[in-house]
């Protein structure tokens, strides 16, 4: 976290010197050095995007490299990894950079400012060239022209030599220079891709395109471009046209679909308008009869403001983590479409590193009934002199029975809960971010929960228990690298009754559930049994809410409990993203051994120009509080299981393929189902 508070160091420096340039690509880990003095430096981390001043280093790392654009959009220059170069100050419009180590591609377009390159013993002029420089720590500079000629200088000998196109000279520290055959295979691989990408943003300053005759303006050839940023060109409206044939809770269907997306500046849309038409006695599913309904065919609508500073999000709700997570972990609102439809909101604030705000709710249509799943969360980062974020939220679902059928009549049933969150940065430099986490959470029953230690049936005064609401914690410590890699290790204490996570992937599946009438929940416990009694419906069943599921299962943890969870993130470039989370819990006191279960989720992507003719794949797996993470054909509530696949045909023709099976009792019938949705089709994208 220290490298977002050095932000405001940082810019009270940069503002005393004029800008250079920008960076326009940058891979691994690159350090921005600004001195302020002979004394005092600021290092940052060099972001695409971020702003290089005059006397600013720029040093690479291991399998790193940058390139950066000048400010007046004619130079550009790449350095590769392990290399440092030093800005000099714009001098009568003279640009000056000096390598201290390593190696450096430059291209100026401009033909009437020069640019100057330093090593230690030599001097490069550059003039409507490109070039690439090996500065080697014996003493050695290697120059290869690649556009028109350069001039080269030996500050021992004061040799000056013009190095024609296409050819290698070298300067030495005892003053020699010698031209030498280039290699065909010179520049680096990355250095070579990233000016692939980046060079043809570059311009020939206005003043020097010349007219022609019979021109009226100066001649604005394909040379010339306002605006730079043009390097990056996201079609802002993408039309997906959808034909599919599907298996959705095993009847079959085809599926009519638009898919329209819009990608602005502050505005991103994404919308789907679908049919299904049924196949023989397929059940009508198309869910149009409310606005709702209708809203829920977008899958996300957000508005974003100053970079992302205040963003609002609405639709879908996808891996939503508060804190370290002992609430709301993971947690979805859009499984089982088009069989379930919610139109959440999401709405978030942050000022870097001083102060954030998050609220979330998972159904609009609820929320404005006052009945909605909802949280509001805040942090606060307290100084750069003591590195500590403190974060407190609230998480309310206002009625667990919300989306109950009106026939039911159960009374509505609040379940509050509140958490309390810290992290303190340990270590955050070149890359590497150590931070200690923690976090406290606390569950409010909305009534008084009964139960009885197992191994107490005979002495029931003293084996009789009740609660109001219950706890956990948990502490550990949190590492990352860049933007690339990311772990998590806690170690958990809970008191009884508390279940870790308890919002989770699976949670709108699990806020209720119709389980069979008994004449006894716990060995005639009037307690118990009266608990139990205001959720019996008819004489068969009752509704069960999720706070007291595991108390009606005899697997509620009654003593308290330690645990473990492990987390691990992993982003390539945005290209291929992959998580994992596992946590386990012991009950601990327990003379009869006691309860345990587990937690896992798994996800991964893969994204477009990764593997050939693919333009995606998705996998996501979850399943939470079980003995059997791993057993997929177990019908545990608290599970999902999703796939899916985007290939290129030919053109704008996609294959399209996606499977999602989620496990809850659908039909309400007292048993849980298998509820798959399987899609098969194609997309023609206009």
């Amino acid at each position: 976290m220290n490298k977002y508070i050095t932000i405001l160091a940082f810019s009270s420096i940069v503002l005393a010197f004029e800008k250079i340039g920008f960076i326009s690509d940058v891979e691994g880990y690159v350090e921005i050095i600004s001195k302020k003095d002979d004394t005092s430096k600021v290092e940052v981390e060099a972001l695409q995007g971020r702003y290089i001043y005059e006397n600013d280093i720029v040093k690479s790392y291991p399998d790193s490299y940058c390139t950066i654009i000048f400010e007046d959009r004619s130079t550009l220059l790449s350095i590769a990894e392990e290399s440092e170069i030093y800005f000099s100050n714009i001098d009568e419009k003279i640009k000056k950079i000096k390598i201290n180590y390593g190696e450096l591609y430059i291209e100026n377009k401009s033909k009437l400012e020069p640019v100057f390159i330093f090593t230690n013993f030599s001097q490069i002029y550059s003039l409507n060239s490109a070039l690439f420089i090996n500065s080697l720590a014996d003493g050695r500079d290697d120059i290869y022209t690649i556009l028109n000629a350069v001039d080269i200088y030996n500050k021992k000998s004061k040799i000056s030599l013009r190095v024609e196109p296409e050819s290698k000279a070298s300067s030495y520290k005892k003053g020699d220079i010698e031209l030498k055959k280039r290699e065909d295979s010179f520049l680096p691989f990355k250095i070579k891709e990233s000016i692939r990408r980046n060079s043809e943003v570059l311009i020939t300053p206005i003043k020097e395109l010349k007219l022609s005759k019979g021109d009226l303006f100066p001649n604005y050839d394909s040379d010339y471009r306002i605006d730079v940023y043009g390097m990056k060109k996201n079609k802002k409206n993408i039309i997906g046209l959808n034909s599919s044939l599907c298996y959705l809770n095993k009847n079959p269907y085809s599926k009519i679909a638009v898919n329209s997306k819009y990608i602005g500046k502050n505005i991103y849309l994404d919308l789907e308008l679908d049919y299904y038409v049924p196949i023989q006695d397929s059940p009508n599913i198309n869910s149009w009869d409310s606005s709702f309904k209708i809203l829920a065919k977008i899958k996300e609508l957000s508005y974003f403001k100053e970079e992302k500073m205040f963003k609002i999000k609405s639709g879908s709700i996808n891996n939503l983590t508060i804190g370290q997570g002992l609430l709301v972990k993971n947690y979805r609102n859009h499984l089982n479409y088009p069989f379930n439809s919610s139109y959440g909101i999401d709405i978030s604030y942050n000022n870097r590193d001083f102060f954030s705000l998050h609220f979330f709710s998972s159904n609009l249509e609820n929320l404005i009934e006052g009945e909605g799943f909802a949280g509001l969360y805040n942090s606060i980062f307290i100084s750069k002199y003591m590195p500590l974020k403190l974060g407190f939220g609230i998480i309310l679902d206002m009625n667990q029975f919300a989306m109950l059928d009106d026939q039911y009549l159960l009374s509505s049933r609040k379940i509050k809960s509140f958490q309390f969150d810290s992290a303190y940065d340990l270590y955050d430099k070149k890359g590497y971010d150590v931070n200690f986490v923690s976090e406290l959470a606390a569950i409010i029953f909305p009534d008084t929960h009964y139960y009885k230690r197992y191994n107490s049936s005979n002495d029931l005064s003293g084996g009789l228990k009740k609660k109001s609401g219950t706890w956990g914690g948990a502490v550990g410590v949190q590492g990352a690298y860049s933007h690339f890699f990311k772990i998590k290790s806690l170690f958990h204490y809970n008191d009884p009754l508390f279940t870790p996570s308890f919002f989770n992937s699976t949670y709108d599946f699990e806020r209720y559930r119709l389980l069979s009438q008994r004449d006894s929940y716990s060995g005639n416990i009037s307690q118990i049994d009266e608990m139990f009694s205001d959720f019996e419906y008819l004489d068969d069943f009752l509704i069960v809410p999720k706070d007291l599921y595991l108390s009606y299962t005899g697997e509620e943890m009654v003593y308290s409990s330690s645990g473990i969870t492990l987390d691990v993130a992993y982003n390539y470039y945005d290209k291929i993203l992959a998580d994992f989370s596992y946590s386990a819990f012991f009950e601990i006191g327990d003379p009869s051994g006691g309860n345990n279960f587990s937690s896992l989720n798994l996800e991964f992507q893969i994204r477009d120009r990764v593997i050939k003719n693919i333009e995606g794949i998705g996998f996501y797996y979850s399943k939470n509080i079980s003995d059997k993470v791993l057993d997929i054909v177990e019908r545990n509530e608290n599970s999902i299981i999703g796939l899916s696949i985007q290939s290129k045909i030919k053109f704008n023709l996609l294959f399209d393929f996606n499977f999602e099976r989620s496990n809850y009792d659908y039909d309400f019938d007292g048993k849980t189902d298998y509820i798959d949705i399987v899609e098969l089709g194609l997309i023609y994208r206009i």
